[in-house]
């Protein structure tokens, strides 16, 4: 609804998941990549330490359902500040903390913007709003370093995530 994602950086914050975009409606765009979210959650499984795995997995596949599927709330980023904190703990892992620290100020924008624009009787965010634009490119950049940096770690024998 008012998630700083793919779909809010492409101008459809609030706009209908059956309104098309390249061809597909924003649905269908959002399943295809919860599906691929969902395969690569299997490959972190089977790749990744014994001891991060479950929370590389609920990191990532939270976050992929945040920036990739429509109608989404702010609310719920909350979650992978989470997984990506006991991650970067449990890997002692300055990529992870970087990671949970990005999501931290960029879901702190989002909820904050979205509760100041509510006291004012305004319910959802306008499509071309800078805010909203920035913090959903530095929540997509976020996702994407997040990505490498899992996929990265399965050059490590143990598939860990070295510390930098």
């Amino acid at each position: 609804m008012n998630a700083y994602n793919l779909f809010a950086l492409s101008g459809a914050n609030f706009t209908n998941e059956t309104a098309s975009w390249l061809f597909f409606p924003y649905r269908s765009w959002g399943t295809f990549f919860i599906v691929l979210a969902t395969l690569f959650a299997f490959r972190v499984y089977f790749c990744a330490s014994e001891e991060t795995r479950l929370y590389l997995m609920g990191m990532f596949i939270i976050a992929a359902v945040f920036i990739f599927s429509a109608r989404m709330h702010e609310r719920y980023l909350f979650p992978v500040l989470i997984f990506a904190l006991l991650a970067a703990l449990y890997a002692g892992s300055m990529q992870l903390l970087v990671i949970f620290t990005g999501f931290s100020i960029t879901h702190y924008i989002n909820v904050a913007h979205v509760l100041i624009a509510s006291t004012r009787g305004i319910t959802h965010i306008p499509g071309n709003d800078p805010l909203l634009l920035g913090t959903s490119m530095a929540n997509l950049l976020l996702f994407l370093y997040m990505l490498r940096c899992i996929a990265g770690s399965w050059s490590d024998q143990e598939g860990r995530l070295l510390p930098e």
